[in-house]
């Protein structure tokens, strides 16, 4: 229904439906099993709309985000992350995302992209210190498959003000 209601983030809206259904099938059954294909079709539609709107940075969210669920950190990832983090530094809700994908991420991306995780972290405890400290604690106590979900997909909990 969102690609037939066309405009410009059409793609993004079934994208994160798809996200949010495959994390609602993990969260319940322990694992992704048959949603997999949901999560790989988000990951394309994300994709699509990078290629569309190359200079937004909430479509390379949905990419790492989706990579990242998946377990593919290889080749692209920290450049991705850091495409992403030269276009969203310092706007709220890309800069919130880039901080999540950033704490988990970080220990197994380069040089350059733990460089970019850094600078996004000190942006946004500048810019939005409760939303850090919070995110980092919570994350700190999660176990790895718990952090991989609790990441927010586009709409309220990305788009939305700040804690």
């Amino acid at each position: 229904r969102a690609l037939s209601l066309g405009g410009p983030q059409a793609d993004l809206l079934l994208a994160a439906h798809l996200e949010r259904r495959a994390d609602a099938a993990r969260a319940a059954t322990g694992e992704l099993g048959p949603w997999t294909r949901d999560l790989v079709e988000a990951r394309g539609l994300y994709e699509t709309s990078v290629a569309k709107r190359p200079s937004w940075p909430i479509g390379y969210l949905g990419v790492l985000r989706t990579r990242l669920k998946e377990g593919d950190l290889g080749p692209g990832f920290d450049d991705l992350y850091r495409r992403a983090a030269s276009l969203g530094l310092y706007e709220p809700a890309a800069q919130r995302g880039l901080l999540d994908i950033g704490l988990i991420a970080s220990p197994a991306m380069d040089d350059p992209g733990r460089s970019a995780a850094a600078l996004v972290a000190a942006a946004a405890l500048d810019q939005q210190p409760r939303y850090v400290l919070e995110r980092a604690a919570a994350l700190a106590t999660m176990p790895v498959p718990a952090r991989l979900l609790d990441l927010p997909g586009p709409g309220p909990a990305v788009d939305g003000p700040s804690p």
